[in-house]
């Protein structure tokens, strides 16, 4: 009788995945293998994936496969001692996400207003604001808000879905010369001082002083008091007499709608209060 033994390798070789493979829809190419860790066995692994017919169609660890692709494919590994392992890979095919950008109140804002850009929809992970291509603010806020946009400067903004991008319109602003004057909150009817005397004839841009006429500025306003009744109207600055009487009115808080023009006929409206101080 004759004896001999025999040595069994029982083989833990075994696969498994972090995630599917995933492919935007304005791709071509998808990576296969990237996701997928090979454990136990013993080396060197050879590899196979077969197509959705039965079809042998790589033997590379991570090949890139070209659409149209089949929704998933059968991954097997052979270790040295013949032992093998098969998984099923299935493929994301994301579709591309699509975001628009709007500004409020508009993209012809007063000067230092306060703009909100929304980008639309708002259930995308990620939002990367740009102004001018200059990143401003990324995250999962898809509100940016600033009151620090200078004319002409465009503002975009780029969403992620699974890593799947998309760029929005670009909105470009433009803060013109009648979108960045502002009015005086006070005058003075009886100052010595004439930039003091009436109520629109000196304005405010960008932050100087400048008499209208210089800046080809025209003006249209309306002065009501603090119970709304009208006491002036005119295409020239108010005097602060009451209904053009040559009475100067009591000192105290007023209320103006002012359009004013630029020499090509833009128009802004203007609305605030107006402080009347007169000299003892």
């Amino acid at each position: 009788m004759a004896y001999d033994s025999v040595i069994v390798f029982i083989s833990d070789l075994h696969l498994t995945q972090d995630d599917n493979p995933l492919i935007c829809e304005y791709e071509d190419e998808v990576i296969m293998g990237v996701h997928i860790n090979i454990l136990g066995g013993v080396q060197p692994y050879r590899y196979y994936w077969t197509d959705f017919d039965g079809n042998t169609v790589s033997r590379s660890r991570n090949p890139g496969f070209t659409r149209p692709l089949d929704p998933y494919y059968i991954f097997t590994v052979v270790d040295s001692l013949g032992c093998y392992a098969t998984d099923h890979v299935f493929i994301n095919d994301i579709p591309t996400p699509r975001v628009e950008l709007e500004v409020d109140p508009s993209n012809y804002p007063m000067y230092y207003e306060t703009l909100t850009f929304t980008a639309i929809p708002d259930n995308y992970h990620n939002y990367e604001f740009f102004v001018d291509d200059v990143s401003v603010q990324s995250g999962e806020n898809n509100v940016f808000i600033t009151d620090d946009i200078e004319n002409e400067q465009q503002v975009k903004v780029v969403t992620t879905y699974h890593s799947c991008t998309d760029t929005s319109n670009v909105i470009t602003i433009f803060i013109t010369k009648i979108h960045q004057i502002e009015l005086p909150n006070a005058f003075i009817p009886d100052s010595e001082f004439r930039e003091n005397r009436k109520f629109g004839e000196y304005i405010v841009y960008k932050d100087e002083l400048f008499h209208r006429e210089d800046l080809d500025i025209r003006i249209h306003m309306k002065v009501f008091s603090r119970w709304g009744q009208k006491i002036y109207e005119g295409n020239s600055p108010w005097g602060g007499d009451f209904r053009g009487s040559g009475n100067i009115v009591t000192p105290g808080t007023y209320y103006y709608v002012a359009t004013i023009y630029d020499s090509e006929n833009n128009s802004a409206e203007l609305k605030g209060a107006v402080t009347v101080i007169v000299r003892e």
